[in-house]
């Protein structure tokens, strides 16, 4: 999602249309109305942004995807993969049964 859209959809979100941004940035409604619907952002109107709205998050605007976790996919063990961890498991208690005898 692109910028100006996640900007935008952030103003929704808090109930805000573009007068009360322009009011609030010292902009005037076009202008808002631009950066809302394709323009790109400047460092001025970054800055009154985050002047005015100190809760927005300026790193997820920007990147491309709104999460940082990562997605994995779900391990899928074969019988051999299990043979395999099975075996690592009995050599590695062979281990430490010589270490630590009981």
């Amino acid at each position: 999602m692109y910028f100006h859209k996640k900007l935008k959809e952030y103003f929704t979100n808090k109930g805000l249309n573009n007068r009360q941004i322009a009011n609030e940035i010292g902009y005037s409604e076009a202008m808002v109305g631009r950066y809302l619907t394709k323009s790109k952002p400047n460092f001025e109107l970054l800055t009154r942004i985050v002047k005015s709205y100190p809760d927005i998050d300026l790193n997820k605007l920007f990147k491309e995807k709104y999460s940082n976790t990562v997605q994995e996919e779900p391990a899928i063990y074969t019988k051999e993969s299990i043979a395999i961890i099975n075996n690592i498991e009995k050599e590695l208690q062979a281990l430490k049964d010589k270490i630590d005898p009981v």
